[in-house]
């Protein structure tokens, strides 16, 4: 894996990793420090691997790149990504996954409020706890969360599919509690065992437009 380190500005890392690409389809950079709008519009099936904290919308409109964060990120991680996975070993701001197209974001830790708002495609991983709504204007995708959730979920949604393992302040009221079969424990036992996940799929929920 090719790396960099003590790299500074958002246009010094961005030109770095279209650098890096030039030799390697996997790459690293280390010492970030709250830097804005990093692998915005990255294209293609690669890896990068962040080390350090970094400010808003990481990944925006990636198409195919695995990101992979060793830190904290601020707000819109993956904001309208089309394909690819951010995975956030750390905690999220407000906003993750708005506007989610396709792929997948997990974060390992908690995220605050809007997460997957106007969410289209894609799936939303969050380990920890959400601090706030979950979903809203929601029109397709799927969320799972395996912390709590301490806000309202699904307001205004018109599709997608949330599941759940701890109480919710509330549900929309178009979205009902549905069985799960066996294809969504399969789901939800493929995601925890490759992310490393000690979950047990059958104590979730699952709630949908009935």
């Amino acid at each position: 894996m090719t790396e960099k380190t003590k790299i500074r500005t958002t246009r010094q890392i961005n030109r770095a990793i279209d650098e890096l690409f030039t030799s390697s389809n996997r790459i690293r950079i280390s010492g970030l420090t709250k830097q804005n709008s990093i692998a915005v519009g990255i294209r293609g099936d690669r890896e990068i691997r962040l080390a350090g904290d970094l400010g808003n919308y990481l990944g925006a409109f990636n198409h195919g790149c695995l990101i992979t964060l060793d830190g904290n990120a601020g707000k819109y991680v993956g904001y309208s990504m089309e394909e690819g996975g951010i995975i956030i070993n750390g905690t999220c701001g407000i906003g993750t996954g708005t506007f989610l197209k396709g792929g997948i974001i997990v974060v390992r830790s908690s995220t605050g409020d809007g997460l997957g708002q106007y969410q289209k495609d894609g799936t939303i991983l969050v380990q920890g706890n959400v601090e706030g709504s979950v979903g809203q204007y929601s029109k397709g995708g799927t969320i799972i969360i395996v912390g709590k959730t301490m806000g309202r979920i699904c307001s205004g949604a018109t599709g997608g599919t949330v599941f759940l393992s701890s109480s919710f302040e509330r549900m929309e009221p178009t979205f009902k509690e549905s069985k799960m079969n066996g294809n969504d424990l399969n789901t939800l036992k493929r995601y925890f065992d490759h992310y490393g996940i000690k979950a047990e799929p059958r104590a979730f929920r699952k709630y949908a437009i009935s």
